[in-house]
């Protein structure tokens, strides 16, 4: 599961891995997906592994990242 659509893209390319994109409004500087439709869908999974890149880590805001997302 990826929001990411390079990563989409570059795994598709194997036929031993399932992918599946998480969905959202695209943030064209990064490639990704991003919004409440992404996050409802992905509450409905459980993971065992997890690849994240983030920006920032602060103890009161949690992970971070810049983005001046336009209200929806």
């Amino acid at each position: 599961m990826t929001n990411s659509l390079n990563i989409a893209y570059d795994l598709a390319s194997y036929d031993n891995i399932e992918v599946m994109v998480a969905g959202g409004t695209l943030r064209r500087q990064s490639f990704s997906l991003h919004g409440p439709a992404g996050e409802q869908l992905l509450k409905n999974y459980r993971f065992d592994k997890l690849f994240l890149g983030v920006d920032g880590f602060d103890l009161n805001a949690g992970i971070t990242t810049p983005h001046e997302a336009k209200p929806m």
